[in-house]
């Protein structure tokens, strides 16, 4: 078994951690500190053309979300240990308007919130990305600047006349 930065692979399997997975539309840059949280995070925000049908999500959509209520609710995190990074992909999908706007706020103040070493969130929702400090926001799209094959997202000829 082979083991590379958090993949591991196996008879033809391979295995990628969560952070791999956000350092995908991140980049290799470290998360800052910042003055707001007791967390570091990172918001990757994506451009008009990826939406979460985009067959690179397929398997991230779930992410984060079994924490989603917990965290709005203050009831306890289950299953994270101190250090836990927390992913979430497009979380927003899954929330109120009042909880898209409050949910680090509601994560800094949730009495479990020393068990968490980082948040990182993939999301497109301008409301999410209102609570998020300066220098931890980033944009991006995809490299070849396109919709997936299967033609999910929309094309510029289609945004044409709106």
């Amino acid at each position: 078994m082979a083991s590379d930065k958090g993949t591991e692979t196996n008879s033809g399997v391979r295995m990628v951690s969560g952070n791999d997975v956000f350092t995908q539309f991140w980049g290799d840059e470290a998360p800052s500190a910042n003055d707001h949280y007791p967390f570091t995070v990172r918001m990757a925000v994506a451009g008009y053309r990826v939406t979460p049908r985009h067959s690179r999500f397929d398997y991230l959509l779930e992410q984060g979300r079994g924490h989603i209520e917990a965290i709005v609710k203050h009831k306890p995190l289950v299953g994270i240990s101190c250090g836990t990074t927390l992913l979430f992909v497009f979380p927003e999908r899954f929330m109120s308007v009042h909880e898209q706007r409050l949910f680090l706020h509601r994560l800094k103040t949730h009495p479990d919130v020393a068990k968490v070493k980082g948040v990182d969130i993939v999301t497109q929702n301008p409301l999410v990305v209102g609570g998020c400090p300066n220098g931890c926001l980033k944009l991006f799209n995809f490299p070849d600047d396109k919709p997936d094959q299967d033609g999910v997202g929309l094309l510029d000829e289609e945004m044409k006349g709106f």
